[in-house]
């Protein structure tokens, strides 16, 4: 899970934005639960990263990461998923690629500029 402090910092999306976009998708009915999820993805973008014994620029992030994170989303089953630290939109077409591959297709999402030039958000 992610730590307190973190985790109020990612849950402060703007409520209003979130129901329009549940509303608008038909999740929201009297009597259905819509689970929401905001999670950092923790840098899914290529950067220099070492592994430990080498240097690599340029990165992709690693494989077993990925799959963990794919894991631990499905696991949770999100109705509505927003995320941080998602790179450029090659990147997010390769994340939802794979949260497709785990059966998790949404049909809806956004990639949003973040003010980092880097880490930006996104909505699926």
């Amino acid at each position: 899970m992610i730590p307190g402090a973190r985790r109020s910092a990612l849950l402060r999306w703007p409520a209003a934005a979130l129901a329009a976009l549940a509303l608008s998708l038909g999740c929201l009915q009297a009597a259905e639960d819509v689970v929401f999820a905001a999670y950092n993805v923790r840098n899914y973008l290529r950067m220099d990263r070492f592994d430990g014994q080498s240097r690599q620029k340029a990165a992709p992030k690693p494989e077993a990461e990925i799959k963990a994170l794919v894991q631990v989303i499905k696991e949770i089953d999100p109705d509505i998923l927003g995320v941080c630290e998602m790179g450029k939109p090659e990147d997010f077409e390769d994340f939802k690629r794979r949260l497709a591959e785990a059966g998790l297709g949404y049909k809806h999402f956004e990639h949003v500029q973040a003010a980092d030039p880097e880490r930006h958000l996104a909505l699926l």
